[in-house]
């Protein structure tokens, strides 16, 4: 029987006994303090959910446009469609600027948050008769719809938008308005119940009264932006929002595991802002200067400014870490094509295909921490959210990565790419419940048959294979 994971829960009594406790005042004192500002106990753990963008369809007409001579060009009918997104990093790119990045990620933003036309730029959404955007809450499909004509008089633009829930193979209209203003309502009200949020206060000292804060600045969490007065997103709690930081951090299920990150770039220094509001007092030089300063793309900038907040951080006394990765090829083996030639025979296909399978499957020299993280986030649902622990059983290193799945299934993942034997998995007190990777060429076959009935399929072995193409 897997063991309960115990999340601690405390009384109202206890909380306020520990209170008085730290900072030395009496309870009666710690009463008035709480009942002054509103602040009540919460005890309970929320159930983790995640909150996955699925695709987005932007379809109209551009009209108004101008070629380099300033003449009019013909009006040009669209229909975008980006789908099949699912876990993992989409990056928006473009050679130039104005391609349409920002109305994409943009067209995400106000389907989640039900705002129109939010963040839409005016001529895009002069542009737009329709807008369609695909989400799932814990695998349930959903979708957000906003039609209307793309008239240029805004006052005679009609407007329709409705959040729908797939049911088997139908789709179930669960709200439909015909004012913007009320369809944002219906989806703050919406992603509240559904992920089982309440609204959070800010006290602001110098009028002394509260701000409740509820899905718009929640929902905004989701989209980093560039520098500015929000706390997240575009959603200003003013100076004093800045308090808040805690409890923000305190929803760190949805943020850490709700949503992946969207980001955009382009080919300017200058665009990568994404950090800033993580970091908003850390100057940097910009457009050329940041060039000249050796930030060569918005990786180069972003990893700047994860260094300064580190070091800000813990200089403030809060030690904290991040973990950065760069995109960079597999560190996984791929073998060249074989190709065949009427020239060649059968027997040296076969050798050159024996050849390919005895090649290590990984890259020689690839860091085995890098590997390990390839592997586990390919082959597994771990996130990048996970702790690893390294073991060193003498001359092999196995890397345990510990997350909210491993934990709850009992077992642990397990990667090692050294020569690993039955003694290792002795030392590693290995059980059934255990996920193992381990490289195909490091692995004795006395260990492998050993291991493979207790395991089963929770036994993974890296191996090259050969792909063929024909001429």
């Amino acid at each position: 029987m897997t063991e309960a994971i115990q999340i601690p829960q405390t009384t109202f009594v206890e909380w306020r006994s520990l209170i008085a406790k730290k900072s030395g005042c009496d309870e009666q004192a710690v009463d008035d303090v709480l009942e002054r500002f509103a602040i009540e106990v919460d005890s309970i753990a929320p159930r983790r959910k995640t909150i996955l963008l699925r695709s987005v369809r932007l379809s109209g007409t551009k009209s108004g446009l101008k070629d380099q001579h300033q003449a009019d060009i013909p009006d040009q009918a669209f229909d975008y469609t980006w789908k099949d997104l699912d876990r993992g990093l989409w990056i928006v790119t473009s050679d130039k600027n104005s391609k349409g990045k920002s109305s994409i990620l943009n067209a995400f933003k106000a389907a989640i948050k039900g705002k129109f036309p939010g963040a839409i730029k005016p001529d895009v959404w002069n542009w737009l008769s329709l807008l369609q955007v695909e989400f799932s809450i814990d695998g349930a499909l959903h979708r957000v719809t906003m039609e209307k004509n793309n008239s240029k008089n805004e006052g005679a633009i009609e407007f329709a938008a409705s959040l729908e829930r797939q049911e088997e193979d139908k789709w179930l209209v669960l709200y439909k308005k015909l004012k913007p203003d009320e369809f944002e309502d219906v989806m703050s009200d919406f992603f509240m119940q559904e992920l089982g949020f309440e609204k959070f206060r800010a006290f602001q000292r110098k009028t002394e009264s509260f701000n409740h804060h509820g899905w718009p600045s929640m929902g905004s969490a989701l989209f980093l932006i560039g520098s500015s007065d929000a706390l997240f997103g575009d959603e200003t709690t003013g100076r004093e929002g800045s308090a808040c930081l805690g409890r923000w951090l305190s929803v760190h299920g949805f943020m850490s595991h709700g949503a992946d990150a969207l980001g955009e770039t382009s080919a300017r220094p200058r665009h990568a802002t994404a950090l800033a509001s993580m970091a908003p007092d850390l100057e940097e030089p910009t457009g050329a200067a940041a060039i000249a300063a050796g930030y060569q793309t918005i990786f180069d900038i972003c990893a700047e400014r994860l260094r300064r907040s580190h070091a800000a951080t813990v200089a403030g006394g809060n030690p904290s870490g991040f973990r950065v990765f760069r995109a960079a090829p597999s560190h996984l083996s791929l073998d060249l094509p074989i190709v065949a030639t009427a020239e060649m025979t059968g027997e040296q296909y076969l050798q050159m295909t024996l050849d390919n399978m005895n090649g290590p499957p990984v890259v020689p020299g690839a860091d085995p921490l890098a590997v390990a993280w390839e592997v586990v986030l390919k082959a597994t649902r771990t996130c990048l959210d996970a702790r690893v622990i390294r073991h060193d059983l003498g001359d092999v290193r196995v890397f345990e990565f510990s997350s909210r799945e491993s934990l709850e299934s009992g077992g642990r993942l397990l990667v090692s790419l050294d020569a690993f034997n039955l003694a290792t998995a002795q030392a590693l007190d290995l059980n059934d419940n255990d996920t193992l990777i381990l490289r195909s060429d490091k692995i004795g076959d006395s260990t492998a048959l050993t291991l493979a009935p207790r395991l089963q399929s929770k036994l993974l072995l890296l191996e090259r294979a050969p792909r063929e193409v024909s001429l």
